[in-house]
Order: structure tokens, then sequence, then C-alpha cells
């Protein structure tokens, strides 16, 4: 055990539960580490419960309901112009808390930063300016700063090049979690690709929570008169990348496609598994907008499990735990799938997720989805229920070293 320790975590949120359970892990390898530990989150106003009911001391920007409305409307405002300019979409950032960072600056250790993508062209230049603002306002007060395994780049953008380069030489250390986020860093920075560290996601070191069954449920010990299971976990940005909406989109096709399939040749339950999920009292769409739209477009509530209320990332996880095969386009998700040792397929829309599949061999199970139709997908999702046994055993192989690795590195983190 090493001293008490106190640390800022940003690049989280409630919100998609892989960034939830990023920030759980960095708790649990923290504490596994250290005797006392203290962790401040920088986070919305509104998940300033959930933060605290997990362990959290949060840290947001306080807003009166007039100042919220302003804002919101410059937000837009600003957005269509930026559109009407450039023809883009103008990149989202999360300005910090500034004024509440500045006054626990001085009792931290490091900063530690968990997002699964934020520092590349499409983000823009705001999100790395907010960032390096908070590491020199740390380094003046001798705190590290981290940056945890995640996608980065590509960074083609002069501008966007120049801040990421200078926010990466002040960190005292950062991780790529694949190949080709490496490679972006690697031309970024004019370094050997060997030198920049590639660690695998610290998803893969989740612990599971107290009231959590031990054992993934398969075909082999489901109760008699059980319905197999499939679990799809939709993706709401995939669907709003590709044309067409409802029934016209291709992606809401294939997904009603295969759900028929499973339901039709298998006699199958669909479990649909959202993966973002906004706290309740958040009007903001997210995947449950598209696992309602598959439920009630497949017309069989005796056959479909929709999960609608909001969600821990233990609880979806969970839910995963419990089908027999699943289908994702969340990057989480899949490792949720892949932690509880089921059979999964992936309907991709970055090269992270065939990455992902590599380190177990399983990339064949990786379709893109700007190429899918519903014959390819069918077809792939009977390779896999057909290889089952074969996949789970890649699995399993590969689990312990993965977490191990993970292990390691927070070990070292702060020696």
């Amino acid at each position: 055990m090493k001293k008490d320790i106190n640390v800022l975590i940003i690049g989280a949120n409630f919100t998609n539960k892989g960034a939830e359970a990023m920030l759980k892990v960095v708790k649990q390898q923290l504490q596994r580490n250290h005797e006392q530990l203290t962790c401040y989150l920088v986070c919305r106003a509104y998940e300033r419960g959930l933060a605290e009911s997990y362990g959290f001391i949060p840290l947001f920007n306080v807003e009166s309901a007039s100042q919220r409305k302003i804002n919101g409307l410059l937000y837009r405002v600003k957005g269509k112009l930026y559109k009407l300019f450039t023809g883009k979409s103008r990149p989202w950032y999360f300005p910090f808390p500034f004024q509440a960072i500045e006054k626990i600056m001085y009792r931290l250790d490091a900063i530690i930063d968990i997002s699964g993508f934020a520092y590349a062209d499409s983000w823009g230049q705001p999100i790395i300016d907010e960032t390096i603002r908070l590491m020199q306002m740390g380094k003046r007060n001798q705190v590290k700063c981290f940056f945890m395994p995640q996608a980065w780049g590509p960074f083609n953008v002069p501008n966007v090049a120049q801040s990421a380069r200078k926010m990466l030489t002040l960190a005292d250390g950062f991780f790529a979690r694949d190949r080709v986020s490496r490679s972006h860093l690697s031309t970024l920075l004019q370094r050997d690709p060997e030198s920049i560290p590639l660690l695998p996601d610290i998803v893969f070191s989740l612990a599971d929570e107290e009231g959590i069954s031990s054992a993934p449920t398969t075909a082999s010990n489901r109760s008699s008169g059980q319905r197999f299971q499939i679990g799809i976990s939709p993706n709401l940005r995939v669907y709003e990348k590709l044309s067409g909406e409802g029934t016209d989109s291709p992606y809401m096709r294939t997904l009603l496609a295969l759900c028929r399939h499973c339901m039709d040749t298998l006699g199958a339950e669909i479990v649909l598994i959202p993966n973002e999920l906004f706290p309740d009292g958040v009007a903001h769409t997210d995947d449950r907008m598209l696992c309602r739209q598959i439920y009630e477009l497949l017309g069989k509530p005796q056959r479909c499990k929709l999960l609608d209320p909001y969600a821990s990332a233990e609880t979806i996880r969970d839910h995963i735990r419990q089908v027999d095969l699943l289908v994702s386009s969340r990057f989480h998700a899949l490792i949720f799938g892949f932690l509880e040792q089921k059979p999964v397929m992936a309907i991709s829309w970055s090269h992270k997720y065939r990455e992902l599949f590599e380190l177990f061999g399983l990339e064949d199970y990786v379709l893109e989805s700007d190429a899918i139709d519903e014959t390819s997908v069918i077809f792939k999702f009977q390779q896999l229920l057909e290889n089952r046994d074969e996949v789970v055993k890649k699995i399993n192989g590969q689990l312990p070293s993965l977490k191990e690795r993970v292990d390691n590195m927070f070990s070292d983190l702060l020696d």
C-alpha cells in the first residue's frame, strides 16, 4: 500500500456506460493501491447526486435557470452560424468548472483523463485548449497529469495538431488504446510508434460489484423453459451517421431483420440493451430511442425485452451477463460482453472495433456499418452461433492477460 492520494478525474460522465465504467475502474484501482483515496470528479450539475452516491466529490459549473436558457440559446445560435459558414457541425466541448477546481487544486496529487475519444480533428481545438489550461494549473501546483488509454487523432488540422502536441508535452504519461491511435500520436509527436505505450481499455479490469452474480448465464445453465436470449445494443451515433430514419434507415432495417431472424428461426427472446442513457430528468435523446423503435416495430412484446429506465454501468453489464449472444455497435457494451465471456459480434463505425476484436483473434465478427445489409448480418450471426464455443474459448484465453496489463499500469502509475 502507498500513501494517501487525492485525484481529479476528467472525461467521464454517467450517461455513456463505458465512461461510467472507466470512472469506476480508476476508483477501484487506486483504492487497491493506496491506503486512502479522495476522488474529485468534473461533471455536469445534473450528475451531482450520482457522483456522490458512488463516492466521488463532484465539481461542476453552477448556473441559474435563466443562465442555462441563455447559454443554451447562444450555443444553438453559434452552432447554426458555424454550420452556415463552414458546412460542418460546430465542435462540442465541455467547459471545465475552473473556479471550483482552483479551490481544491493544492490538494491534488494527479489529474487523470479517461476520455474515450475527445482529442482529434473531429472534436476541434476548444476541448484541447480547455485541458491545457487545466494541466497548466496543475503543473503550477506540482500535480501530475495522465491520459488513460483512449482513441487519438487524426491531427491533420494545423491548429488542432499544435494544441494537441502542447497538451501531450505537459503530460506525465499517456497511452494509446489501439494501433491506429498510436500511429496518429507517432506522427503528431514525431516519435517512433514503438516508443508510445499501447494498452487495452481499462474497463478490462472492471471488478464485479457485490450483488452481481458471478457466473454468466449460458444455454447450458439456463432454467428449463427459458428462451435463448439475444442481446442487441444499438448505437444512436451510428444511426445518425447513416442516411434515412426509421425503416428507411439501413441500420434500423438490418437490426430489425436480425431480430426477426432470431425470433423466427431460433425461437429466441430479444433483449434491447442501451449503452447511452441520460439520467432521469434530463431531456435528451439517447440509445433508448432506437431500442423503443425496434421494440415497437417488432410488435412482439412477449418475445422482446426493453430496458428502458435509467441504469448504472453495473446493471447494463448484468443484463449482458444474462444473454446468450450479444450483437452491439457500442464499444464498451462489447467489452462487457467479453468480460462476461459471451459470443459477440460488432456492427462497427470505427477502426477501434476491429482492433478490439483482434485482441481475441475474432476480427471476422466485425461488420462495418456503412456496408451492412440484412443478408450479410444474418450470415455472420449464424457463423457466430455455430462457432460460439470456440469464440468463448478464445475470449477466456486472453482476458487474464488483458486485465493483468491494466492492473500493472495502475500499480506503476503514481510511484
